[in-house]
């Protein structure tokens, strides 16, 4: 674990850096902020990828955190200025020990290890958020991570349910042959592809 090794916790880490970059998905949600229709993405990356495609960070709910900032893992509300994980992870390659904070304590990746509470943010906004929503877009998930995982849940009755993914999950499962269906709609393939395809239907290029 990172408080045992954390070198070894950062060389994996380093892995999350190699030269990724925004997908179509990203795009997509960049589109429906310019044109005033999202609400608010949450993500389970921790890649910080909605941001690079210019996703504004209040629309972003980071529900697992971010590696794109550090903080002293003693206070983890201590953020270290003009550090990211990224440059950490570089520094541990080249055999660097581990940076800690001037308190002492090891310096870690915003995000939440196993057994962690989920960020503040995550409870204050999904309340409202989802009670508004009038159209919930899943893309890219096993929906096997709770509370997350719940979200989908949590709209309201009528409101129109997408899944864009290599298999059904949750509720979109034998969803289509259910006659009683009336709100979910699945979409099976590749997230990138089924992100093109429903921009060219809004004639958005991206």
């Amino acid at each position: 674990g990172f408080f045992t090794e954390p070198e070894r916790f950062w060389r994996k880490t380093a892995e999350l850096f190699n030269g990724r970059k925004p997908t179509k998905v990203h795009a997509l949600l960049a589109h429906l902020e310019q044109k005033g229709i999202l609400l608010r993405v949450y993500t389970q990356n921790i890649d910080g990828l909605e941001h690079a495609a210019g996703v504004s960070a209040d629309r972003i709910i980071e529900c697992h955190g971010t590696t794109s900032r550090v903080v002293c893992s003693k206070n983890r509300q201590h953020a270290i200025d003009g550090l990211t994980a990224s440059e950490v992870a570089d520094d541990v390659l080249q055999g660097h020990a581990a940076p800690r904070c001037h308190c002492g304590a090891l310096v870690r990746p915003d995000i939440v290890f196993f057994g962690e509470p989920l960020p503040p943010k995550f409870h204050s906004c999904s309340g409202e958020d989802l009670a508004t929503c009038d159209l919930l877009m899943v893309v890219g998930t096993a929906l096997s991570v709770y509370p997350v995982a719940g979200l989908v849940n949590r709209v309201p009755a009528l409101t129109p349910r997408l899944l864009i993914n290599r298999e059904a999950v949750g509720p979109w499962k034998g969803a289509e042959e259910n006659a009683e269906n009336y709100r979910d709609v699945f979409f099976e393939g590749e997230c990138d592809l089924g992100a093109e395809l429903l921009a060219r239907e809004l004639s958005w290029p991206l």
